[in-house]
């Protein structure tokens, strides 16, 4: 009985979605879709009521929707930002395994690559520029945290063998 409630109420929530976004949107005075004030204030002002909850659901659904929407176009643009931290992050990376041989010395671009990984992660997921590079990130915190887990357990062991 739940889960055709469930149902039910999912199909009054994706029918007025599908439609608001299968319709072509018409620009009014000079307003993109990407540009347009999907504020929840912003929608009742200019409807003149208060939105129903299916309403408030399917409005947030469509803002995420363009937010996504507008970082897939700004992506493409050739004037997109890279984060600089993400990018050095990875090559720390890599060079830490590159070093591992002088482990001794491989420690420092391995914490270089975790610290920078999570500086430009952060930035990437909070920046309003639309800046590239969370790939980048993740595969720096990724390298670096693995170099660092592999130093800890052959410096335990180590540790127990010349004990």
């Amino acid at each position: 009985m739940r889960l055709l409630f469930i149902l039910c109420s999912f199909l009054f929530i994706a029918a007025p979605l599908d439609a608001a976004l299968a319709a072509p949107a018409v620009p009014t005075a000079g307003a993109t879709a990407l540009t347009a004030d999907l504020s929840r204030e912003a929608v009742e002002a200019q409807l003149g009521r208060k939105l129903k909850f299916s309403e408030r659901i399917a409005l947030s659904i469509v803002r995420k929707k363009a937010k996504k929407q507008a970082r897939k176009l700004a992506k493409n643009d050739p004037a997109t930002v890279l984060d600089v931290p993400s990018l050095l992050s990875m090559i720390f990376g890599i060079f830490a395994f590159i070093l591992t041989p002088f482990t001794a010395f491989a420690i420092f671009p391995a914490i270089a690559a975790l610290v920078l990984g999570i500086i430009g992660l952060g930035r990437v997921k909070r920046e309003e520029g639309y800046r590239t590079g969370k790939g980048f990130a993740i595969a720096g915190i990724a390298l670096g945290g693995v170099w660092l887990l592999l130093a800890l357990i052959l410096l335990g062991l180590l540790l127990t063998v010349f004990r």
